[in-house]
């Protein structure tokens, strides 16, 4: 018979990863979101019933999820802000081998979501006609998509999907069942951060692999950045990968050098301000960042009533939340950090620092996934691997 620890941690590492929003929910994205996080949070709380929780953890908890609660709600509606703050009171209410079973288990789904897609453009690349496969079409999830974008509708492969005008690409980003490939390039990162890309694990090779496909920014950026940090240790690893990326390179067609020269190498130029040339999420959000810097104090410190326009970046933080925001969110993970690290050592010291980079292109970090991947991040890399049980 199955424990309830276990259907805990089954239904929650899959509402974890359902709630990165895979195309085949999309139609009833709220109801199978319902479904799962009711039923997790039914297991969970049969499962903390039965366990023996401090005072000061479930202090320490009611604090946090309070921070987040009030964090949350300048720009999600109750519902969302509840189940949020929910979500993050159960992975704090969570021991150590809790965390990392969900995080294992939530890594697997990612990775095996990568392998359609990456077959797919796998085969695109070798010259196949991968529209043989086309299983119809559908609008994006952000309906914003559809302002002023050439053919925004998405392809449907198996178990993938593609925008339209990427398939007429020599090579395309791939972006698998999600909905764009700046997504799946994050989080691939940052899954593979928390145990300092460790490609000898087949789940982070198919990630990694994922995260080269994906042709993100934030994905070569910040594993550029780790090896750097790490480059007396990683030195092999580094050559041995440059010289297999490289080989790689030049035996592609000259047409697909060019299209990976262009997505990459082009798009980290400096343009004429001086700001990078791919780095392209201040656009949409310019006039409502000028208008919170021209407030007045109070929106100043608590942010402004800004509308919607699309955008994902760090300035959405200061444009929304304020000052007071930011300090808070700040707080929100100093808080995390306090209760999953043992130390601060070196480890944790560059994953913090990279986990913070990454909020440049994804400011919607009191979010289920990040708030998983920080947690666990912190459990491993402050123990140096060694698990101990927090009580």
């Amino acid at each position: 018979m199955v424990s309830k620890r276990s259907m805990f941690i089954i239904l929650f590492s899959m509402f974890i990863w359902l709630s990165l929003y895979p195309y085949i929910i999309w139609s009833f994205k709220t109801s199978i979101l319902a479904l799962f996080f009711i039923s997790s949070t039914l297991f969970s709380t049969l499962y903390f019933m039965n366990k023996k929780i401090g005072v000061n953890r479930i202090l320490f908890v009611f604090i946090l999820t309070i921070l987040s609660f009030v964090y949350n709600i300048v720009d999600i509606n109750l519902v969302g802000t509840l189940t949020a703050t929910i979500v993050i009171a159960i992975i704090m209410l969570s021991s150590t081998t809790d965390i990392l079973k969900i995080f294992n288990l939530f890594k697997i789904l990612f990775a095996i979501s990568l392998i359609p897609g990456i077959f797919i453009l796998t085969l695109h690349i070798l010259g196949f006609n991968i529209h043989i496969f086309e299983m119809g079409t559908m609008p994006p999830l952000n309906p914003l998509k559809l302002e002023g974008m050439y053919k925004p509708y998405l392809v449907i492969f198996p178990g993938s999907i593609e925008s339209a005008y990427m398939l007429e690409n020599t090579i395309f980003r791939l972006q698998a069942m999600y909905d764009e490939p700046g997504l799946l390039g994050t989080i691939a990162a940052l899954i593979l951060l928390t145990e300092k890309v460790n490609l000898q694990k087949k789940t982070n090779i198919i990630i990694f692999i994922g995260g080269l496909m994906s042709l993100s920014l934030a994905f070569y950026l910040l594993i550029t950045f780790f090896y750097l940090f790490y480059i007396k240790k990683y030195f092999k690893i580094i050559m041995l990968l440059i010289l297999s990326i490289g080989i790689i390179y030049m035996v592609l067609p000259n047409r697909i050098q060019n299209e990976i020269k262009i997505r990459t190498i082009d798009r980290l130029s400096l343009k004429d301000d001086g700001t990078i040339k791919g780095y392209n999420r201040d656009a949409k959000n310019s006039n409502n960042y000028e208008h919170w810097k021209e407030s007045n104090v109070f929106h100043f410190l608590f942010g402004i009533n800004a509308n919607a326009d699309g955008s994902s970046s760090w300035k959405n933080i200061l444009i929304y939340h304020g000052y007071i925001g930011f300090i808070l969110l700040i707080t929100i993970y100093f808080l995390i950090f306090q209760l999953w690290a043992y130390k601060l050592n070196y480890d944790t010291l560059i994953f913090i620092f990279l986990f913070f980079l990454s909020f440049l292109q994804r400011p919607n970090i009191i979010s289920p996934v990040y708030i998983l991947i920080f947690s666990y991040a912190m459990i491993v890399l402050s123990r140096n691997n060694k698990i101990m049980e927090i009580k």
